[in-house]
């Protein structure tokens, strides 16, 4: 997957919790961006999933919390 598909599908995602008020959603989503992010600027396909997979877990936390 491409790098700027998979930042585009995390940022999807993360804009699905906008306006979002509780503060344990809005730090999973905080640390969802940050990986999002860092997922964006790693040179490995490795450090990339690893980025975008804990990215999407905090996503997901999000939408439960």
């Amino acid at each position: 997957m491409k790098r700027k598909t998979l930042v585009g599908l995390i940022a999807g995602s993360l804009g699905l919790l906008a306006g979002v008020g509780c503060s344990a959603e809005a730090t999973h989503t905080a640390q969802a961006l940050e990986h999002a992010q860092a997922a964006a600027k790693e040179s490995t396909i490795q450090g990339i999933q690893e980025h975008a997979q804990v990215s999407l877990t905090h996503v997901q936390a999000a939408e439960q919390a």
